[in-house]
């Protein structure tokens, strides 16, 4: 059996994701000078941007071997349940999932690659210099901090709710990220973005493995997938 993560853990790590955005906030806010530097800085921020959201990607897509690298599991047990969606078909997991005609869908898999889809298309359009924010940047970082903040509270949300929350976090942290090369154009500011969307990406992870065990832990009905599976 794979090992929960503890509570304590995604408390951490949402308690440190908005100290992070408050640091984003801040200086959005406050902007101090800073000097704009690295001619070749859109294009590589740009790069990195979209490496991080083609890995989400590829988590998205597919789960299973995206939660293998964070968690090991003991033992090559199958579990007879059905899955539908990389979720067992039991009511407890019913809010996870959505249902578009025959198909079961994770609700918030398939949220995250839209959105990951999207926030390439959209950063891509920016930093290759097709389109700039003007004076909008305040407004769209303000929006991309609800986008980060709301993701956090997708486990209470159901179906098609938590599909739109976890579709607006990448394009969330593509606002925030935009926005604030748009007012500074500084390469370690943008770094330093980069690194927390990486971080709110790792805090969802434990969030929802954290959320999914509880879950588990609290159903009674006889399941041989709490012994056997970690769903994410």
């Amino acid at each position: 059996m794979q090992q929960p993560v503890e509570g304590f853990t995604p408390i951490l790590c949402v308690a440190l994701s908005l100290i992070g955005l408050s640091i984003v906030l801040a200086i959005v806010l406050n902007p101090p000078p800073m000097s704009r530097d690295f001619p070749f800085r859109k294009t590589l921020i740009g790069i990195l941007f979209n490496v991080i959201c083609l890995t989400g990607v590829f988590a998205a897509l597919f789960p299973k071997k995206c939660s293998n690298i964070f968690f090991r599991g003991k033992g090559n047990a199958k579990s007879p349940q059905q899955i539908k969606g990389h979720h067992p078909d039991c009511e407890a997991f019913s809010t996870h999932v959505v249902r578009i005609r025959s198909h079961t869908l994770c609700a918030a898999c398939t949220g995250l690659f839209i959105g990951g889809i999207s926030a390439m298309f959209l950063s891509t359009a920016f930093f290759s210099g097709f389109f700039s924010l003007g004076e909008t940047v305040t407004h769209l970082v303000l929006i991309g901090a609800l986008g980060v903040v709301f993701v956090f509270l997708a486990q209470m949300a159901n179906g098609f709710t938590r599909l739109l929350l976890n579709m607006f976090f990448p394009i969330g942290g593509m606002l925030i990220l935009t926005s604030v090369d748009e007012l500074f154009g500084n390469m370690f500011l943008d770094i330093f973005i980069n690194a927390l969307i990486v971080f709110w990406i790792l805090t969802r992870i434990a969030i929802s493995s954290w959320s999914h065990s509880k879950t588990c832990s609290r159903c009674k009905s006889p399941c041989t997938w709490r012994d056997s599976e970690k769903t994410y």
